[in-house]
């Protein structure tokens, strides 16, 4: 998504924004450190760094990225990430 984004976004116009389901930093699955999983809802979860990696990876920088509320399941908060990227 990152990289089909960044091609479609001319360096200083537009901006990608999101929010995905937060990982913990120190959360682990089967021994595995990918950075994000895919969890028994169907959603997927991604840690900050992962998203801070990627970002740059990717030739975006990081306007923007907090920890939030970002949906309600069975009446419950679901907290994420919510970001704001531009190209570099």
């Amino acid at each position: 998504v990152f990289q089909s984004v960044s091609k479609r976004l001319a360096p200083g116009h537009g901006l990608f924004a999101f929010s995905t389901e937060l990982l913990g930093e120190g959360q682990h699955v089967a021994g595995e450190d990918r950075g994000f999983l895919l969890q028994s809802c169907a959603r997927f979860a991604h840690k900050q760094s992962y998203i801070h990696n990627l970002a740059k990876e990717s030739g975006f920088l990081v306007k923007a990225m907090r920890e939030d509320v970002i949906r309600k399941n069975g009446g419950k908060d679901v907290v994420g990430i919510l970001a704001i990227l531009s190209l570099a």
